[in-house]
């Protein structure tokens, strides 16, 4: 059983179990745990469009015993509250497979994390390499058009053009 609390604070748990896994696949046209399928990477690696669709058919009578709709409770997902209700997939999703299959999936979550960090740091030094052409209307561009622009504007070199005769 995993826990999370969504962004109004209102707490939850959830399990992964044959069962829900049916409801989930029904729900949402795919297996959740077919992790090669691809929709659980694309949740875990910050394309959140599938969490509804795995989350409700797992809070669904919790939410509704008391009163609150598919709609109410997808509202209550964003920020920290997004965050924490991935994590808890992750690990009832992992608390689903059976140990012998466990380091297998440990591995992929943390191969799909360790690219997801790469890919951030990456984007965060290009965004602080980033300049603002002034000239441009405020359009950001790397060193890599600068470099590109300066070759449309010098234009080539003599010696550089394929149709230069040697005479």
């Amino acid at each position: 059983m995993s826990e999370f609390k969504d962004s109004l604070g209102r707490p939850w748990s959830i399990a992964m179990t044959c069962a829900s896994l049916k409801r989930i696949e029904e729900h949402a046209g795919f297996d959740i745990a077919d992790i090669a399928n691809g929709k659980a990477i694309e949740l875990f690696t910050g394309q959140h469009r599938n969490v509804m669709a795995i989350l409700w058919p797992l809070v669904r009578a919790k939410a509704e015993s008391v009163n609150i709709t598919e709609e109410s409770f997808g509202d209550a997902l964003w920020g920290q509250g997004l965050e924490n209700a991935i994590a808890a997939v992750k690990e009832a999703l992992l608390d689903f497979f059976p140990p012998s299959r466990r380091p297998l999936i440990e591995a992929l979550l943390a191969k799909m994390e360790a690219v997801m960090a790469a890919a951030t740091e990456q984007g965060m030094v290009e965004l602080r390499n980033a300049r603002i052409d002034t000239a441009n209307g405020g359009t950001p561009h790397s060193h890599a058009q600068e470099s590109s622009e300066f070759i449309q504007t010098t234009g080539p070199c003599e010696n550089s053009s394929p149709h230069a005769t040697h005479g």
